[in-house]
């Protein structure tokens, strides 16, 4: 994701009243937080090294991991469920189907920035 997705109308939005079914005013943190999880690996391509995603654009961001970082559970289930809302996110695995089954998200994009 390019550093524009900061300026696109879709993450300036994020945690308004009315802008969303549900937001929630720490959203934005939240999707930093999934943008710190992406992996990157240097790649040879034509001879060249290029530094390309190595995640495969399936990342876990577990409630205990935003506890720690003072964001409880129903604020992080709001900022998830409007970070889905607004397309930023993807549910790649539901997870919960056993203890150490994650859920999986995979970042999408700011929809509006294709529109100008």
């Amino acid at each position: 994701m390019k550093s524009k997705i900061f300026l696109c109308p879709t993450f300036l939005s994020l945690g308004l009243r009315g802008s969303s079914p549900v937001v929630s005013s720490c959203s934005a943190q939240v999707l930093i937080l999934f943008l710190a999880k992406r992996t990157f690996g240097y790649q040879k391509k034509n001879g060249k090294k290029v530094l390309e995603r190595s995640d495969d654009n399936r990342l876990s961001l577990t409630y205990k991991e935003l506890e720690s970082l003072g964001i409880s559970q129903k604020r992080a289930t709001r900022s998830i469920d409007e970070l889905l809302a607004k397309g930023f996110i993807e549910i790649v695995n539901a997870g919960g189907l056993f203890e150490k089954d994650k859920a999986l998200y995979a970042l999408g994009g700011c929809p509006r920035i294709a529109e100008g």
